[in-house]
């Protein structure tokens, strides 16, 4: 965004163009507007042949059995795409109303935010926060904005319809919890507990925009290759939007036939399409995740349920001089006192942050979930601790025994490769550390890549070869052609192998910790192995912390945090296990033999065995799970096993591995079907920051 410039006339103003700021997010990732997509169209339902019904003759079987139909539609849609359109019958004519009048409002009011962006084009907002669906905005200051806000009541009204079926959806499909919950969904900062979808929808604030966006035919010529607003993540719970129209400024009249833009989304699986809505009722609204669900509900949520954000990005059309591009949308923000439990922040303390950094002048960086918190407390930490990622982190427990750098060096934030974080920088894993570096001697890069491997390991079966299924019982593939799990059970012990299509940096294979974070991940006792081929151990450009060589060992993963060098030094070599590695020019594996995993029992007599695995071939950074051509979703998972039975060599056939996947994995056409092996697509992060 180039320039932004606003006309204020009060406090209460100042705090909703404080919020607008919110659904301002820029994180770059198209290289241009022209990036080739396919048109997409999400799922459309009609509220008045599901919910509504339902609440209009609940005696009726027929209607009861519509809404039967609506929810589960609704909950399919949101669980796949993290979209779906909902039909409200007289919805269109309430938003034509409300854009023939918007302009006539803008004009005169001082109650307005303008904005102007690097492809040209300038944006008015008027903007409400409301905890009452349809609510008004308050006392407009002149005729004009009365008569535009009588006039947006309706659509508003009609929103609020809509509103309330995915309400209960939500509390209908989405309110089984995981143990690790303890029946509380989201945790207010004075022990407040909200349990049910229902009360956290209930209470939470609603942003109101009403958005006119203008510019000049020169302006889209001149900046034809400049994206209007970049793809971005909205900070809330979930927003609600009616497709934009295009308005004559001067007569209020629809133009019907010119295109209102591109609106590109990034659908879970890293599906990239283009919003189709020359294929969309007119009178729809959409509803769509916001990061709030992602990243606070999602890991509550029973059987492995995700919920994912929907990242989305919006191109400017060609316009003629007096038309403007009318857009009405509703976020729904978590509850203000409501706990961002990763970092004890409730909502209301970091937009209140906003308000006051926004009215001091001062530049505010929401791009993700955790760069809103850049505004909320980085002045503001201890004498022992220093702002890093996104928090205050203690550098030493006393305040009276900070931590001691020897001359011409300080406290840091650093990365595990040694480089000095900043706010600008996105994910990765950090903690306070002694360096004479900075931010600009030494920034935050991208890891080193793991050198590609040659044309030739594809040649033949070298693969199949290498894979050597004769020598097991039993095999599974945990990613198509990628990544396979092999075993036999013989002697009371299981010999295990599992194998990658690749040059790896780290696998690993592990009991679920029942109850535990991350859906059974911390806590969890696991076998890793590790690819350290730098003969430096602490080189920074590789996979600090150092395990010494490049090896299988028995883990346990720490309770609370999940980095690596939280527990990297738990490695138990006395129970009884034997492991080995092989890493070579183009595949990986490792092969292990035992009764248990770091003194926990395998079930291998009876019962079944929860088990969750991870892989990562990016780098040899003990970080992410991300495996190169899959979602990195895809690279992790939860599975059940009952190592009593024979299940053969089980493939699951699917192009994007287990997150494009059903429930379970069908045996090959050779194996017997009466076996069948779970794999539970679940929100098993192995390693994340």
């Amino acid at each position: 965004m180039r320039h932004r410039s606003y006309r204020v006339c009060n406090g209460r103003t100042l705090a909703l163009i404080a919020l607008v700021v919110l659904v301002a997010r820029t994180q770059r990732v198209f290289a241009s507007p022209t990036d080739e997509r396919r048109f997409w169209t999400p799922t459309v339902v009609a509220v008045d042949d599901g919910v509504g019904s339902k609440i209009r003759r609940m005696g009726n079987d027929v209607e009861k059995s519509k809404s039967f139909v609506f929810e589960n539609t609704v909950a399919e849609s949101l669980t796949r795409d993290g979209v779906v359109a909902v039909r409200v019958r007289g919805l269109n004519e309430a938003k034509t109303q409300s854009a023939k009048l918007f302009m006539d409002c803008a004009r005169v009011t001082d109650n307005v935010a303008v904005e102007e962006y690097d492809d040209g084009s300038r944006r008015v907002t008027l903007a409400t926060t409301t905890k009452q669906r349809g609510s008004g905005f308050g006392e407009p200051t002149s005729k004009a904005c009365k008569k535009f806000e009588v006039t947006t009541k309706m659509l508003r009204a009609k929103v609020s319809v809509a509103e309330q079926a995915i309400t209960d959806v939500f509390q209908s499909k989405f309110s089984d919890l995981s143990e690790f919950a303890n029946g509380v969904l989201m945790q207010g900062e004075n022990g407040e507990t909200y349990k049910t979808f229902s009360e956290v929808l209930k209470d939470c604030e609603h942003l109101e925009h009403f958005h006119g966006y203008t510019i000049s035919p020169q302006q889209k010529l001149k900046n034809s290759k400049v994206r209007t607003i970049e793809e971005h993540t909205d900070q809330g719970l979930l927003i609600a939007f009616v497709p934009a129209i295009i308005v004559d400024a001067v007569t209020g009249r629809r133009d019907k036939f010119s295109s209102t833009g591109d609106f590109y989304m990034t659908l879970p699986g890293h599906r990239k399409v283009l919003l189709h809505f020359d294929t969309l009722p007119d009178d729809v609204v959409i509803f769509m995740l916001g990061q709030a669900i992602e990243q606070q509900i999602t890991p509550k949520l029973a059987n492995g349920l995700e919920l994912h954000a929907v990242p989305h990005a919006m191109d400017m059309p060609n316009l003629k001089s007096n038309q403007f591009r009318f857009w009405y949308g509703r976020m729904f923000l978590p509850p203000e006192n409501a706990l961002d439990e990763s970092h004890g922040l409730s909502f209301g303390t970091v937009r209140a942050n906003i308000i006051e950094d926004f009215a001091r002048g001062l530049k505010t960086s929401v791009g993700c979930g955790r760069k809103l918190l850049s505004v909320a407390g980085s002045g503001s930490c201890a004498s022992n601790q220093i702002w890093c990622w996104m928090r205050c982190m203690n550098h030493s427990a006393p305040a009276s025994n900070p931590l001691t750098c020897r001359t011409g060096h300080s406290v840091q934030c650093l990365s595990q490769r040694l480089e000095v974080w900043t706010d600008a920088d996105s994910h990765g894993d950090y903690n306070p550390g002694c360096t004479d570096e900075t931010n600009e001697t030494k920034p935050v890069t991208d890891p080193p890549t793991i050198p590609a491997r040659a044309a030739s390991c594809t040649d033949g079966n070298a693969w199949e070869t290498f894979l050597n299924h004769s020598e097991y019982e039993n095999s599974l593939e945990l990613l198509q052609d990628k990544l396979y799990l092999l075993w036999t059970v013989q002697n009371g012990k299981l010999k295990a192998r599992v194998a990658f299509n690749g040059k790896i940096g780290w696998f690993a294979l592990g009991i679920k910790n029942l109850g535990g974070k991350h859906n059974g991940m911390n806590g969890a006792n696991i076998v890793m192995g590790v690819h350290d081929p730098h003969p430096m151990g602490h080189d920074s450009n590789f996979g600090s912390p150092y395990v010494g060589k490049s090896s299988a060992k028995q883990y346990k993963i720490h309770d609370h945090s999940s980095a690596f060098r939280h527990w990297n030094d738990t490695a138990d070599v006395a129970s009884p296990f034997v492991s080995s590695t092989t890493f070579n020019s183009c595949f990986s594996c490792m092969r292990f033999e035992t009764a248990s995993i770091r003194g926990e029992a395998l079930n291998l007599t009876s019962g079944i065995n929860e088990l969750i695995w991870a892989a990562h071939d990016g780098t040899y950074l003990k970080g992410y799970h991300e495996v190169q051509g899959f979602d990195r979703r895809d690279a992790r998972g939860h599975l059940t096993l009952d190592l009593t039975r024979n299940y053969g060599r089980v493939t699951c056939g699917f192009s994007r591995g287990w997150a494009a996947a059903s429930q379970t994995c069908a045996f090959s056409a050779a194996s017997t079907p009466s076996a069948i092996v779970s794999i539970s697509i679940a929100v098993i992060a192995i390693l994340v920051m």
